[in-house]
């Protein structure tokens, strides 16, 4: 069973275990002794209690010091904006927002992501302050779980993006076999999915954050 845990920030995760600091600045000094110049931590979010990862990028920048790659959970950074700080003085030089589903419904019914629409604004405006850090926002097409309104929605969120440093990136939905989500889409497959209308919809997401309004309307 998966357990949900509150930070005391008042943000509920899934219950992980965190490694001790001492351990992972440990690796990263022999990553750095073999001439590693990038670092990318490899979780779905770097995520913690927030005066661990005040520490954590504390002592990054003091004893490591090289670019890095970092997910940071949106709700908490929102809640303790100073870890966006700490990362990016630390040396976080690339993200992504992983935004899965521009509609809220799908990304609560099928994605179990909670983030609503307008944090996930307010995160990526918080990031294109900085002029040292890429950004990249993530959306799975070819769903066909999304009805025209989603798309609608998810049309909408992407021309509110801020584009600064940042790229739209789009991955067709390929869930694993044997997954739920795979038995969910064999189960619509079923009942006929209009491919040619998907592949629109994909160069539509594209269109739309590279066009200004007028341009797209057209």
């Amino acid at each position: 069973a998966i357990v949900e845990k509150k930070l005391k920030s008042g943000v509920s995760i899934k219950r992980r275990r965190n490694r001790k600091i001492d351990s992972i600045i440990t690796e990263l000094r022999l990553a750095e002794s073999h001439g590693f110049i990038r670092v990318i931590f490899m979780d779905s979010f770097l995520i913690g209690e927030t005066n661990y990862l005040i520490e954590l990028f504390d002592r990054y920048k003091n004893e490591i010091d090289i670019p890095f790659f970092a997910q940071l959970f949106p709700d908490q950074v929102l809640r303790n904006p100073v870890i966006l700080e700490k990362a990016v003085e630390a040396g976080m030089a690339y993200t992504v927002i992983g935004i899965q589903s521009g509609s809220e419904r799908v990304n609560n019914e099928i994605f179990k992501r909670k983030t609503s629409n307008e944090n996930i604004i307010k995160f990526s405006k918080m990031i294109c302050r900085y002029d040292n850090v890429s950004l990249d926002y993530h959306i799975i097409t070819h769903n066909p779980f999304e009805t025209e309104n989603d798309i609608k929605e998810g049309l909408d969120l992407v021309s509110r993006l801020p584009k600064k440093n940042a790229q739209l990136v789009l991955q067709r939905l390929r869930p694993f076999p044997g997954s739920i989500l795979y038995s969910m889409i064999k189960q619509t497959d079923s009942k006929g999915v209009n491919e040619e209308y998907l592949h629109k919809v994909f160069m539509l997401y594209l269109i739309r954050f590279c066009a200004p309004d007028d341009k797209f309307k057209k």
